[in-house]
């Protein structure tokens, strides 16, 4: 490493990098050059009334390198700020300057911009009262002459980027991204609870009333006071960063400025799309996904950047003193781009479908494990990072507690079922028969009457549960602070009893052998409402069929569908559904014929059931290391006994210093028949993945369909 500033020296703190088109780099930071030692501070929290963090004060400056920072000018340049409201009012009087900054630079217009986030006042969550303006320098780009550079301070007048009307004083960390149109956009944290957006169509002379920053349907997000970013990508979409909790639960905190610094794990991302507004072009964001995450829920994940390199994405991240790249899956990102339009039915681990009127009991197919023992380690846990998803249509006509709408536990509680609650929600709970756990949606999602999209997502890679109701991904609203709950890392699995009891209320279920992501469970509420590949059956009431027609309801509870024309059923599914039983519509013994009713088995009509097709447990391992698998013993719960007979070590990989050796893979999740294995079908039950050595680091990043350490 080159240093900029010795070591030795003066504080010197924040640095970010310009790189102009001469190919001159930049670095602007803070500088302690008068060397002071302490701050008026509030007390408390500091008790004579000083600071002795000079980090955050005295003069903005900086070097430049010709020489791709293999060497810096000796000389440092001061940047002017003209005087705010907020310098003025400070403890010096604006004598010494309080700021501090982690935005990055950027180029437009021949112009250089650098952030800087001006500080009122040290106390209680360090600082007081902040708010984000911009430094421009319009002869960056060509000057060579350091010395003559010049800049100017934005917004014009006397305040910078502040909280909307009513807001909080801290307004901090602003993020500056281009649109297509040369706007500005700029999202900042607060410790309002929420993250604030503006945008400016001068340059940043300007800026628009600053806003809680929402998503596309209106609904605010959450955020704590945590670096939240944005960032244009090369094809011209947009990707933010932030942690998907806060509201007024941070708001109201009594200790808000300081607690309001936690939580940072997992990341959430959203992806953005530019459309027109009415005075130019504007962002709209999709609902969220996990990106990031670490089984450690005090382990912060900050201060990021992304980086593209030949189609590929990359996030980076800092815990402090630890830095880290992540391969960001272009599937993930893309389904949030996509914003889910095509309303397409996720198929990938897709276990069971029952459309229509479906009350009753069928068999329940087996569900992915989370933990069993590791073999490699005979007294160990090894963490299968498997998941599943319920879905469900269903139709209340009471918020009433205690109505059971899914439900295989056995006798002993062991199992999963899905009930609605005092609050008025519906909640999932599991049962391993040695722990018990449970989260529910968003109070106030549910309406008596209306037929309600609802998704329960069990993640066992951040072992996250969510709630996703009628495409929105619960956040807590004004009820918590946090919308999606942890789970227990000690629980094995839900899989109960063999048959499923289905309530009266329920018009439709899908159950998934992994974790759906947002954007396919945003998909299926649209495939459903729109009635393209949804819940869309012949409406059949009382084992009779009645021919549907284009935009018709399905006739079993106002589940919203084209019907199936029952003469061969030519939109939606050719299926329709009578009581708790699969039924077809048939005329001469075919399928889809449509003018009597007969009745089908489970698996006639469900053919591609996860009874089949996964084990109950993964018995099959493949070795962590490149081409060396590792195969155990198939055991009870597969179809035909021993999948391979003998065991065999797991080859680990080099540099996979310690913990399991082997982990399942695509076959292991593949049922054992007729001698053979089958493949696993589909979502993370059905993928290999592959852990480098800082799998024991923690940090994990999503896959579209699965999740895999790490490098670092």
């Amino acid at each position: 490493p080159v240093d900029i500033e010795p070591g030795d020296g003066p504080e010197a703190s924040y640095a970010v990098l310009l790189k102009v088109p001469s190919g001159r780099i930049f670095a602007f930071y803070n500088h302690n050059t008068d060397e002071v030692r302490q701050v008026k501070a509030d007390n408390p929290p500091f008790a004579d009334g000083y600071c002795r963090r000079v980090d955050s004060l005295g003069h903005f400056v900086y070097k430049y390198t010709d020489d791709h920072g293999r060497s810096w000018s000796q000389e440092r340049y001061d940047i002017p700020q003209r005087l705010m409201e907020i310098d003025r009012e400070n403890a010096d009087g604006g004598e010494l300057l309080y700021f501090w900054n982690v935005g990055k630079a950027f180029m437009h217009g021949g112009a250089g911009y650098v952030s800087l986030h001006k500080v009122g006042g040290f106390g209680d969550g360090f600082f007081t009262r902040s708010e984000g303006v911009l430094l421009r320098s319009g002869n960056i780009g060509t000057e060579k002459d350091a010395a003559q550079i010049t800049w100017e301070t934005l917004p014009e007048g006397e305040a910078g980027l502040r909280t909307p009307t009513g807001g909080g004083p801290v307004a901090e960390e602003q993020s500056y991204s281009l649109l297509s149109d040369g706007s500005f956009y700029c999202v900042y944290r607060s410790i309002d609870g929420y993250p604030v957006c503006a945008y400016s169509r001068d340059g940043g002379r300007t800026w628009s009333g600053p806003q809680y920053k929402q998503f596309v349907d209106g609904g605010r997000m959450k955020h704590p006071r945590a670096a939240n970013f944005a960032w244009r990508c090369e094809n011209g979409h947009f990707l933010y960063w932030f942690h998907n909790h806060g509201g007024r639960f941070i708001a109201e905190h009594p200790r808000r400025r300081s607690m309001a610094y936690e939580d940072r794990n997992p990341v959430w991302l959203c992806g953005g799309v530019e459309v027109d507004g009415p005075e130019g072009k504007v962002i709209e964001w999709s609902q969220p996904e996990i990106g990031l995450y670490d089984d450690d829920p005090y382990i912060r994940m900050s201060y990021p950047d992304l980086v593209e390199e030949e189609g590929k994405y990359f996030l980076t991240e800092t815990q402090k003193e630890i830095a880290r790249v992540h391969e960001v899956d272009s599937g993930l990102l893309e389904g949030m781009w996509a914003r889910s339009e095509s309303g397409e039915v996720a198929q990938e681990g897709l276990c069971l479908e029952l459309k229509g009127e479906v009350a009753g009991e069928v068999e329940m197919p087996g569900l992915p494990t989370f933990a069993q023992r590791d073999s490699a380690s005979p007294y160990g846990t090894r963490d299968l990072r498997q998941g599943f998803s319920v879905e469900l249509w269903v139709q209340l006509a009471s918020l009433e507690a205690g109505q059971i709408l899914l439900d295989n536990r056995t006798e002993n509680g062991r199992g999963f079922c899905l009930q609605t609650t005092e609050k008025g929600t519906i909640e999932i709970l599991l049962n391993d028969g040695r722990t018990e756990n449970r989260w529910d949606c968003d109070p106030g999602m549910l309406q008596t009457g209306g037929c309600h999209h609802v998704v329960a997502i069990v993640d066992g890679g951040p072992r996250i549960i969510s709630f996703v109701v009628d495409g929105k991904v619960c956040d807590g609203g004004e009820y918590r602070q946090f919308g999606w709950g942890r789970f227990s890392p000690d629980l094995r699995e839900a899989n109960g009893a063999e048959m499923l009891r289905i309530g009266g209320e329920v018009k439709g279920v899908r159950i998934y052998g992994r974790y759906l992501r947002t954007a396919e469970v945003v998909g299926n509420f649209k495939a459903g409402a729109e009635g393209e590949r949804g819940y869309a059956g012949g409406a059949l009431r009382s084992g009779r069929d009645r021919r549907g027609e284009r935009g018709d309801r399905c006739g079993v509870g106002g589940c919203p569908a084209r019907a199936v024309d029952a003469a061969g059923g030519k939109r939606g599914s050719p299926w329709g559904s009578s009581g708790a039983r699969w039924c077809a519509l048939l005329g001469d013994g075919s399928r889809g014929n449509g003018n009597t009713v007969r009745h089908l088995s489970a698996t006639e009509a469900n053919p591609q059931r996860c009874g089949d097709l996964f084990l109950r447990t993964p018995h099959v391992v493949v070795g962590s290391g490149e081409g060396a698998a590792a195969v155990s013993r198939g055991g009870a719960g597969d179809r035909s006994g021993d999948a391979l007979s003998g065991y065999a070590a797991a080859t680990r990989r080099s540099g996979f210093a310690s913990g399991p050796g082997f982990f399942p893979s695509g076959v292991a999740w593949g049922a054992v028949r007729a001698g053979r294995l089958l493949p696993g079908s589909g979502g993370d039950a059905g993928r290999d993945r592959m852990l480098s050595g800082d799998e024991e680091c923690g940090v994990r990043r999503r896959r579209s369909g699965g999740w895999k350490g790490v490098s670092g």
